[in-house]
């Protein structure tokens, strides 16, 4: 490789990415929140958070996978049956009657 073939060392290819004004306004954007999520200890909560599915996802083994499908495959045919279907249709009047009933049992607070 000579001297014209050679590439633009890192710190001018990022020089010239970020002289955009539009680079400049999504940095800044991009610093104000993260200065907002580390003084909420937003940033810590983030990376225990990936630490924590990481070390979830490491401690996966195929039984657990295996239980998880058929777990999966249990709940998708229960899902299928008509009489459950149902039951879920009459669900939210169910609990709205539910609902009326006690607040029409209760007095309020001050009876």
């Amino acid at each position: 490789m000579n001297d014209e073939e050679q590439q633009p060392e890192p710190i001018e290819t990022l020089h010239a990415l970020l002289g955009s004004p539009e680079a400049e306004a999504a940095l800044q954007d991009l610093l104000q929140r993260l200065i907002v999520l580390h003084q909420h200890g937003a940033i810590d909560t983030l990376f225990e958070t990936v630490l924590l599915l990481h070390s979830m996802r490491s401690a996966l083994t195929d039984q657990i996978v295996d239980r998880g499908a058929k777990l999966t495959e249990e709940l998708l045919t229960l899902a299928d049956d008509d009489g459950l279907r149902e039951i879920l249709r009459m669900l939210p009047r169910a609990l709205r009657e539910a609902q009326d009933g006690a607040a029409a049992k209760s007095g309020g607070l001050f009876t």
